[in-house]
């Protein structure tokens, strides 16, 4: 897998319009070239500037990751030892992380709010919490 099956998605100002999230979904869908059911929502609150969460993959689980209230910063990894960063702001981007990607989510300021859509119901055992395991697994 290579860097390349991560997407970002810019969109309007999806709170200046009278578009929801969800209604957006068939429009990512033809961008991403495949059909994304949504089996599971949780977001992150109340983070504060240079807080950092994430730090894992999923072994069979995509994610949308979106920034509801402040910009973010994703780093993620496919495996090959190198992190690439992208900055995502609030309310106008989106970003489809594959299976077998680890990442780590940063907040910008304080009382950052993410929204992360998943393809899976919650496993415990799809997680790989470990970036040195993580690479183990996907060298596999």
């Amino acid at each position: 897998m290579n860097n390349s099956n991560i997407k970002i998605l810019e969109f309007e100002n999806i709170t200046s319009s009278k578009k929801s999230f969800l209604s957006i979904l068939p429009e990512l869908e033809k961008v991403l070239s495949c059909k994304f059911e949504i089996k599971r929502f949780y977001s992150l609150i109340d983070m504060s500037a240079g807080e950092v969460r994430g730090a894992h993959s999923h072994k069979e689980t995509n994610q949308l990751i979106f920034p509801i209230r402040g910009d973010i910063e994703i780093s993620v990894s496919v495996g090959d030892r190198i992190f690439k960063t992208y900055l995502l702001k609030s309310n106008i981007h989106c970003m489809f992380i594959p299976k077998n990607t680890y990442k780590h989510i940063r907040a910008i300021k304080r009382k950052t709010i993410v929204g992360i859509l998943t393809d899976k119901e919650f496993d415990e055992n799809d997680y790989v919490r470990n970036y040195e395991e993580f690479l183990i697994y996907n060298a596999e």
